[in-house]
């Protein structure tokens, strides 16, 4: 973590009720790469994963997803 913090991703602060504790948040450098991350991983996903499925694999991986999430509670 503290080379995020070096980095600039993360900043650390002070929890205002109990000084005792550190709380940790993301620098507009950590949300911007965050978010740039998130995109690669949705480009990748659509690419690699869903690309080459049709409707019906879609179709068959959502009904099992509901199943699953319906199982996890």
């Amino acid at each position: 973590m503290r080379d995020l913090i070096d980095g600039g991703y993360l900043q650390r602060g002070a929890d205002q009720a109990d000084g005792r504790i550190s709380l940790i948040s993301f620098t507009d450098k950590g949300r911007r790469y965050t978010a740039e991350a998130a995109r690669t991983f949705e480009e990748s996903a659509q690419k690699y994963l869903a690309g080459p499925l049709d409707g019906q694999d879609i179709a068959a991986i959502t009904r099992i997803w509901g199943k699953l999430r319906a199982a996890g509670g």
